[in-house]
């Protein structure tokens, strides 16, 4: 189809002819013709010679983290000989990709880099080729590919999960361990007067030739549940929510490389097992704040896990019904610790208020005993 300047050289043309015919202007009336035979070649040259091609796109990963570059490869095979064209994809609402490709008689592959600066879905294509001719008077489009998704995570900020008497949040655990009298077999030393019978491991003994005892410690950290309350209120700008989601996908990672059984609940979303963090990124790459109504409500399933606890709770503030779902199925195992936006609601001595990520990194990781800070 004739491009913007092939409409206006038609027009031109038009308007040409016809003053040429009224007013007997031979020049104005070659003129007029040249045009229109000029855009009438542009569109056969760009019909005729059209690119044969088929291609196949490859995106590396379908789920990125923001901050990184996603790469897509296109392989192109040409259909016999094929003239020079440009593939456009758009990538995103405001990107697009533009590749040259000149005649092909083999096989050739091109490559774009996709930029990640905000979390949510990255349409990719789909991808046109572009035939235009010298004059840029006409232009062929053909569909070469449809459009497919991917995924942009946040991006888990490194932060440490708390040890055993380590940080202001170590020794509360360490507490509660003695209280619930919680412990674990730590290693084996030699038998000493006072220390009673039922701790002597016979095997090691007669192994050994001398009395050995087993020696137990307290049980440190064994689960990590963090909850993320999506609502937020009508006057709420939600600024905060996209705090609330790097902090999740930050203590979701960090639990889970610590050897933390994990455990992820939002909304409808109730996720476990091996592939916690994985399955997590990708639903917090999508994940959207919902209105607060006053007959909401939230429903959190106990933990069946055993062993000592934390529960991590990001929201606005303790009036979200998650917040209130969460405190009644707790049990003296497990630690609540609420993450929130709202300072008026941050009442609780382990307590973060987290209106930026720099204040949930230095909170948190003052709070579980490491020096790393980040300035706000």
């Amino acid at each position: 189809m004739p491009t913007r300047q092939g409409w206006l050289a038609i027009v031109g043309a038009v308007v040409a002819l016809v003053i040429g015919r009224l007013f007997a202007i031979g020049e104005l009336f070659i003129i007029g013709a040249a045009l229109l035979v000029a855009v009438l070649a542009a569109l056969l040259v760009v019909n005729v010679r059209r690119p044969r091609v088929e291609v196949e796109r490859h995106i590396e990963a379908e789920v990125l983290v923001v901050g990184d570059r996603g790469r897509v490869t296109v392989r192109i095979e040409p259909i016999g000989r094929s003239p020079s064209f440009e593939l456009l994809e758009p990538v995103g609402k405001t990107n697009q990709a533009r590749l040259g490709v000149g005649p092909l008689q083999e096989p050739g592959s091109a490559a774009y880099l996709v930029p990640t600066s905000r979390r949510g879905i990255i349409t990719v294509g789909p991808m046109r080729s572009v035939r235009s001719d010298v004059l840029g008077l006409a232009r062929h489009h053909q569909l070469l590919a449809g459009p497919e998704q991917l995924r942009v995570a946040p991006r888990a900020i490194p932060v440490p999960m708390p040890t055993l008497g380590g940080g202001r949040l170590g020794q509360e655990l360490l507490v509660l361990a003695r209280r619930l009298g919680l412990e674990e077999f730590h290693s084996l030393r030699e038998y000493v007067a006072g220390d009673e019978l039922r701790s002597i491991h016979w095997k090691a003994s007669a192994r050994t030739g001398e009395l050995k005892v087993r020696q137990h410690g307290h049980a440190g950290l064994r689960r990590c549940i963090v909850v993320l309350d999506t609502t937020v209120d009508k006057e709420d700008p939600g600024d905060w929510f996209e705090t609330a989601v790097t902090a999740a996908a930050s203590l979701v990672v960090a639990a889970d490389q610590a050897g933390l059984t994990v455990r992820f609940v939002a909304d409808a979303v109730d996720a476990r097992g091996p592939g916690v963090a994985v399955s997590t990124l990708e639903y917090l790459a999508i994940v959207e704040p919902t209105q607060r109504t006053p007959a909401m409500t939230a429903t959190v399933e106990r933990d069946p896990g055993d062993g000592m606890g934390l529960v991590l709770f990001l929201g606005r503030d303790r009036s979200a019904p998650a917040f209130s779902s969460v405190k009644s199925v707790l049990d003296p195992t497990l630690r609540m610790i609420a993450l929130l936006s709202d300072p008026a609601s941050t009442i609780g001595p382990f307590d973060l208020h987290i209106p930026t990520e720099a204040h949930f990194v230095n909170g948190w990781t003052s709070l579980a005993g490491s020096a790393r800070a980040v300035s706000a």
